[in-house]
């Protein structure tokens, strides 16, 4: 027994009609537009794909960019801490320098 058969033979009286021409309007459908809606969603997986894999990569850089950033700060945290302990060493020897000049005026 045929598709159509079987449909109107479960229904009974013939009121498989409208059960055939919707699978048939699906079956047109399918042929008209059923591979260009499989490319579409293929192509729309492929972006979802990609655009993972950006954002994978976008959050990599990221934390690559803030270890660079505190390891930059680091640094520049220590070179400040030495310009400041020369700086105040360089003070400290001005001031022993001026405290020598003062006594050997004194002296004479």
């Amino acid at each position: 027994m045929s598709k159509v058969g079987k449909e109107m033979a479960h229904t009974g009286n013939g009121s498989a009609e409208p059960n055939v021409e919707a699978n048939t309007i699906e079956q047109v459908r399918e042929l008209l537009f059923g591979q260009e809606k499989r490319t579409a969603e293929q192509r729309h997986r492929e972006f979802e794909e990609k655009l993972e894999a950006l954002h994978a990569d976008m959050l990599s850089r990221f934390s690559m960019l803030e270890s660079r950033l505190a390891d930059t700060e680091r640094a520049l945290d220590q070179q400040h801490n030495a310009a400041l302990e020369e700086i105040s060493n360089a003070i400290t020897d001005l001031g022993s320098r001026v405290r020598k000049l003062v006594a050997h005026a004194r002296g004479r």
